[in-house]
């Protein structure tokens, strides 16, 4: 990678959901950040939940909101 810098003021270990919200933050504060991860590319596991929509709330939450072909999943 050229010119990645050699020292980093933030380093958040995981690129879920909560890793990358807290390296955005301290990107926009001017901060230097390294991000890691086991996986192979960040963010994985939030592509694959909450069936596209995440877990913004659980409000007003009910069975028949669930996508599922079973309906006793939930």
């Amino acid at each position: 990678m050229p010119n990645a810098p050699t020292s980093y003021e933030t380093i958040v270990l995981g690129a879920g959901a909560a890793g990358l919200f807290h390296a955005g933050l301290a990107g926009q504060r001017g901060r230097r950040v390294l991000v890691i991860d086991h996986a192979k590319r960040p963010a994985d596991k939030v592509r694959i939940s909450g069936g596209g929509r995440c877990n913004f709330t659980n409000l007003e939450t009910r069975a028949d909101r669930f996508l599922s072909q079973n309906p006793h999943f939930a």
